[in-house]
């Protein structure tokens, strides 16, 4: 699946707009190695809670890659931003808020 990534309206609520959903329960992840599988990730945020879904993102050639991962509950999120700068594998994670609206198709 293919996202069209919107920064225009940063609005943290889980609703459904024509297509966008705009997220409260996801965050987004920087810095991951070409290597690293939405499976890896999904163990690795089952500490912090209930994994809904891990969106693997960017292009597969490239050394660095991001990824989105939605929680079932809110509480989950702070709990996941607080692994920000924790090694995974090789490399520091980066863990932030989704700072946009995702668009699928």
């Amino acid at each position: 699946t293919n996202y069209k990534l919107n920064s225009k309206n940063s609005n943290l609520l889980k609703e459904q707009h024509t297509d966008f959903f705009y997220v409260q329960f996801m965050i987004f992840l920087l810095n991951l190695s070409q290597t690293t599988t939405a499976e890896q990730l999904l163990e690795f945020f089952k500490q912090v809670g209930d994994v809904k879904f891990v969106r693997m993102a960017g292009d597969e050639t490239q050394p660095t890659r991001f990824a989105f991962v939605e929680f079932v509950e809110q509480d989950s999120v702070a709990r996941a931003l607080t692994l920000n700068g924790v090694m995974f594998g090789d490399r520091p994670l980066k863990c932030v808020l989704t700072p946009f609206t995702v668009k699928c198709g």
